[in-house]
């Protein structure tokens, strides 16, 4: 009998080491994502984010969504390291932001959108 309560005891604190150690590292390499300011422009939505992961240096997005019912990620720019960059003009691309397309470009001196899609 004490080889099973050994084997069971074992069983346990192997269980409870792998969860802790789960939720150890899940912690460790969280990313973090920081809304800095926020735009509303009529039917959309911009937000300066500020990004640190788990490696590498920090970084800054604008992040362009279209308002409603669902919110709708439309476009994203990339502004670095910096986010008190003196430009007032934001290029946001669709998808991840790494195309060779625009499609908006908000003046955040003024708050305008302009849309780049044709009609």
């Amino acid at each position: 009998m004490p080889i099973r309560s050994h084997n069971i005891a074992l069983m346990l604190m192997s269980t409870l080491l792998l969860f802790y150690g789960e939720s150890c590292t899940a912690w460790a390499f969280k990313d973090k994502n920081e809304i800095r300011k926020t735009w509303i422009i009529s039917k959309y939505k911009v937000n300066l984010v500020y990004n640190q992961g788990w490696a590498g240096p920090a970084n800054y997005q604008y992040i362009l969504y279209k308002r409603g019912l669902f919110k709708k990620r439309i476009g994203i720019s990339y502004s670095g390291l910096d986010q008190n960059d003196d430009s007032c003009l934001i290029k946001f691309k669709p998808g991840d932001g790494f195309g060779d397309v625009n499609n908006y470009i908000f003046d955040k001196c003024t708050d305008e959108l302009k849309s780049l899609l044709p009609k």
